[in-house]
């Protein structure tokens, strides 16, 4: 399991997963019916507790793990 994973809360494994499904911010704020500034505050967050350099990192991150969120 990748480090920090485990810190992630059930919504940002949430949103991670849908990352990993290449939707934009605001297809997943749509789909969770969140607001498209809090998905991208959730993207953050996921961001640094898995020390990841941004949106790239992000989705990269996330289609290599997508089969443990």
């Amino acid at each position: 399991i990748p480090e920090g994973l485990e810190r992630l809360t059930l919504s940002e494994r949430m949103v991670l997963r849908l990352i990993s499904e290449s939707m934009t911010t605001r297809e997943i704020a749509e789909r969770l019916a969140l607001s498209e500034k809090t998905v991208e505050n959730r993207r953050c967050g996921i961001a640094q507790k898995l020390n990841l350099g941004g949106t790239r990192g992000l989705a990269l991150f996330a289609l290599e793990f997508k089969s443990l969120l």
